[in-house]
């Protein structure tokens, strides 16, 4: 994939996350040609600005995007 800034590659991972609904880590880092640090980095700002993106643990591991996805208000 193109370079990416790191807030336009967050905003591709949600887009990614609304369609697909679950994806890896493994799999982000790939497509996005970044380690799986960059990744993780990535969804700790996620999971702080949106809720309805869950991480799971296990075998496989990765996100899932709940159907009540929306922006958090910061108040």
């Amino acid at each position: 994939m193109q370079d990416l800034s790191p807030s336009e590659r967050r905003a591709d991972i949600l887009r990614n996350l609304q369609i697909n609904r679950f994806v890896t880590a493994e799999t982000l880092a790939d497509e996005y040609g970044v380690s799986k640090a960059t990744i993780y980095r990535d969804m700790l700002i996620l999971f702080s600005d949106y809720e309805g993106i869950v991480p799971l643990q296990g075998h496989e591991g990765g996100y899932l995007c709940d159907y009540r996805y929306f922006p958090r208000q910061h108040i």
